[in-house]
């Protein structure tokens, strides 16, 4: 039974499961990315919480993969 306090972390925090289920990644890619910090988490509780923010920013650090054009593709060659 969720807990009033429960309910308003929802609202800003994910747990891992729902961060996995969230942005489609896998539990160990979502430890790894902790572990090499580029993901942030916070330990509430005895759980491991990411808030929406830290979720959002990990995200939008991500390089954007782009193929090449074929310009870039034959200055390449």
């Amino acid at each position: 039974m969720k807990t009033e306090t429960d309910t308003a972390l929802a609202k800003r925090f994910y747990t891992v499961a729902e961060f996995m289920a969230a942005y489609g990644i896998s539990r160990t890619r979502t430890y790894r990315e902790i572990g090499e910090g580029r993901l942030i988490a916070r330990r509430i509780g005895g759980r491991t919480m990411i808030t929406r923010d830290d979720a959002e920013a990990w995200l939008s650090a991500i390089p954007v993969h782009r193929p090449l054009t074929l310009a870039e593709t034959m200055r390449a060659a």
